[in-house]
Protein backbone atom coordinates (compact mmCIF):
# COMPACT_ATOMS: atom_id res chain seq x y z
CA UNK A 1 0.00 0.00 0.00
CA UNK A 2 2.83 2.43 0.70
CA UNK A 3 4.17 1.74 -2.78
CA UNK A 4 0.79 2.68 -4.21
CA UNK A 5 0.77 5.84 -2.13
CA UNK A 6 4.25 6.80 -3.28
CA UNK A 7 3.25 6.13 -6.88
CA UNK A 8 0.11 8.27 -6.50
CA UNK A 9 2.12 11.04 -4.82
CA UNK A 10 4.66 10.87 -7.60
CA UNK A 11 1.94 11.11 -10.23
CA UNK A 12 0.44 14.12 -8.46
CA UNK A 13 3.82 15.82 -8.40
CA UNK A 14 4.35 15.15 -12.11
CA UNK A 15 0.86 16.49 -12.85
CA UNK A 16 1.62 19.68 -10.92
CA UNK A 17 4.68 20.18 -12.98
CA UNK A 18 2.68 19.75 -16.15
CA UNK A 19 0.04 22.37 -15.28
CA UNK A 20 2.30 25.07 -13.94
CA UNK A 21 2.07 28.19 -16.03
CA UNK A 22 5.47 29.48 -17.00
CA UNK A 23 6.13 33.10 -16.09
CA UNK A 24 7.52 34.94 -19.03
CA UNK A 25 9.66 37.94 -18.49
CA UNK A 26 9.29 40.64 -21.06
CA UNK A 27 11.94 42.97 -22.26
CA UNK A 28 12.30 46.62 -21.29
CA UNK A 29 10.83 47.81 -24.61
CA UNK A 30 7.38 48.18 -23.04
CA UNK A 31 5.97 44.68 -23.42
CA UNK A 32 5.73 44.27 -19.68
CA UNK A 33 7.78 43.37 -16.65
CA UNK A 34 7.84 44.42 -13.04
CA UNK A 35 7.39 48.04 -14.19
CA UNK A 36 4.02 47.38 -15.89
CA UNK A 37 2.27 49.65 -13.39
CA UNK A 38 4.61 52.48 -14.24
CA UNK A 39 4.03 51.85 -17.94
CA UNK A 40 0.25 52.07 -17.48
CA UNK A 41 0.62 55.30 -15.55
CA UNK A 42 2.88 56.73 -18.26
CA UNK A 43 0.42 55.69 -20.99
CA UNK A 44 -2.52 57.26 -19.13
CA UNK A 45 -0.55 60.46 -18.52
CA UNK A 46 0.33 60.66 -22.21
CA UNK A 47 -3.29 60.01 -23.18
CA UNK A 48 -4.43 62.80 -20.85
CA UNK A 49 -1.96 65.22 -22.39
CA UNK A 50 -3.05 64.28 -25.89
CA UNK A 51 -6.74 64.74 -25.02
CA UNK A 52 -6.05 68.07 -23.35
CA UNK A 53 -4.08 69.32 -26.33
CA UNK A 54 -6.79 68.13 -28.73
CA UNK A 55 -9.51 69.91 -26.72
CA UNK A 56 -7.44 73.10 -26.53
CA UNK A 57 -6.83 73.07 -30.28
CA UNK A 58 -10.51 72.40 -30.96
CA UNK A 59 -11.58 75.23 -28.65
CA UNK A 60 -9.17 77.66 -30.28
CA UNK A 61 -10.08 76.59 -33.82
CA UNK A 62 -11.42 79.05 -36.37
CA UNK A 63 -14.66 77.10 -36.64
CA UNK A 64 -15.42 77.49 -32.93
CA UNK A 65 -14.58 81.19 -33.11
CA UNK A 66 -16.92 81.57 -36.08
CA UNK A 67 -19.77 79.81 -34.22
CA UNK A 68 -19.14 81.94 -31.13
CA UNK A 69 -19.31 85.12 -33.23
CA UNK A 70 -22.58 83.98 -34.84
CA UNK A 71 -24.10 83.21 -31.44
CA UNK A 72 -23.08 86.62 -30.09
CA UNK A 73 -24.57 88.37 -33.11
CA UNK A 74 -27.77 86.33 -32.77
CA UNK A 75 -28.12 87.21 -29.09
CA UNK A 76 -27.61 90.91 -29.85
CA UNK A 77 -30.24 90.78 -32.61
CA UNK A 78 -32.66 88.97 -30.28
CA UNK A 79 -32.16 91.60 -27.56
CA UNK A 80 -32.70 94.43 -30.07
CA UNK A 81 -35.93 92.86 -31.35
CA UNK A 82 -37.19 92.26 -27.82
CA UNK A 83 -36.41 95.85 -26.88
CA UNK A 84 -38.29 97.06 -29.96
CA UNK A 85 -41.39 95.01 -29.05
CA UNK A 86 -41.33 96.24 -25.45
CA UNK A 87 -41.15 99.87 -26.63
CA UNK A 88 -44.05 99.31 -29.04
CA UNK A 89 -46.20 97.72 -26.33
CA UNK A 90 -45.44 100.53 -23.89
CA UNK A 91 -46.44 103.17 -26.39
CA UNK A 92 -49.45 101.29 -27.81
CA UNK A 93 -53.00 100.70 -26.56
CA UNK A 94 -52.08 97.45 -24.78
CA UNK A 95 -49.34 99.20 -22.84
CA UNK A 96 -51.71 102.00 -21.83
CA UNK A 97 -54.31 99.44 -20.69
CA UNK A 98 -51.71 97.51 -18.64
CA UNK A 99 -50.47 100.72 -17.07
CA UNK A 100 -54.07 101.77 -16.16
CA UNK A 101 -54.82 98.36 -14.60
CA UNK A 102 -51.59 98.49 -12.61
CA UNK A 103 -52.48 101.96 -11.33
CA UNK A 104 -55.97 100.75 -10.34
CA UNK A 105 -54.51 97.75 -8.50
CA UNK A 106 -52.06 100.01 -6.70
CA UNK A 107 -54.91 102.27 -5.59
CA UNK A 108 -56.94 99.31 -4.30
CA UNK A 109 -53.99 98.10 -2.25
CA UNK A 110 -53.39 101.56 -0.84
CA UNK A 111 -57.05 102.16 0.11
CA UNK A 112 -57.28 98.82 1.90
CA UNK A 113 -60.01 97.28 -0.31
CA UNK A 114 -57.59 94.70 -1.58
CA UNK A 115 -56.27 93.94 1.91
CA UNK A 116 -59.79 93.35 3.26
CA UNK A 117 -60.64 91.05 0.36
CA UNK A 118 -57.44 89.06 0.83
CA UNK A 119 -57.95 88.79 4.57
CA UNK A 120 -61.53 87.57 4.09
CA UNK A 121 -60.49 84.97 1.52
CA UNK A 122 -57.57 83.83 3.64
CA UNK A 123 -59.82 83.48 6.70
CA UNK A 124 -62.28 81.32 4.74
CA UNK A 125 -59.47 79.15 3.37
CA UNK A 126 -57.96 78.61 6.82
CA UNK A 127 -61.39 77.70 8.26
CA UNK A 128 -61.91 75.14 5.51
CA UNK A 129 -58.40 73.70 6.03
CA UNK A 130 -59.01 73.40 9.78
CA UNK A 131 -62.31 71.56 9.23
CA UNK A 132 -60.70 69.15 6.75
CA UNK A 133 -57.83 68.42 9.14
CA UNK A 134 -60.36 67.71 11.91
CA UNK A 135 -62.11 65.20 9.63
CA UNK A 136 -58.80 63.55 8.78
CA UNK A 137 -57.80 63.42 12.44
CA UNK A 138 -61.14 61.80 13.33
CA UNK A 139 -60.61 59.14 10.67
CA UNK A 140 -57.11 58.36 11.95
CA UNK A 141 -57.98 58.29 15.67
CA UNK A 142 -58.50 54.73 16.99
CA UNK A 143 -62.14 53.96 17.88
CA UNK A 144 -61.55 53.49 21.65
CA UNK A 145 -59.43 56.59 22.19
CA UNK A 146 -61.16 59.81 23.21
CA UNK A 147 -59.68 63.21 22.46
CA UNK A 148 -58.24 64.86 25.54
CA UNK A 149 -58.96 68.56 26.14
CA UNK A 150 -55.28 69.31 25.41
CA UNK A 151 -55.60 67.86 21.86
CA UNK A 152 -57.26 71.10 20.72
CA UNK A 153 -54.40 73.24 22.04
CA UNK A 154 -51.46 73.58 19.67
CA UNK A 155 -47.86 73.53 20.83
CA UNK A 156 -47.61 77.26 20.10
CA UNK A 157 -50.60 77.96 22.38
CA UNK A 158 -49.00 75.95 25.22
CA UNK A 159 -46.00 78.29 25.28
Amino acid sequence: MTDDKQTIDGMKEEERLKIEIPVEEYDEAGKGNAGDGEDVVRQLRDLGRQMGETLRLAWESEEVKKVEKEVREGVHMFAAELDKVVREVREGDAGQRIRAEADEFKEQVQTGDFGRKVAGGLSQALGWLSAELDKLSAQMTPAGKEKSPNDDVSDADKL
